[in-house]
């Protein structure tokens, strides 16, 4: 009976090595992501009109 809860168990460890691992990049995506999306609107928000303008020649 032991040796079938132990297999049990290496079975279990590994589902959950896969599952976490495959967990693990998504959450990583998304994430970055988000950062990125963040990182974009604070470039937006933050962003100086007037370096747009064109130069004006003297």
């Amino acid at each position: 009976m032991e040796r079938i809860i132990e297999m049990r168990d290496e079975m279990d460890s590994r589902l959950w090595v896969e599952h976490h691992e495959g967990w693990s990049e998504f959450v990583d995506g998304v994430i970055g992501g988000i950062a990125k999306v963040l990182r974009r609107i604070y470039e937006i928000e933050f962003d100086a009109p007037w370096r747009h303008l064109p130069k004006q020649e003297h």
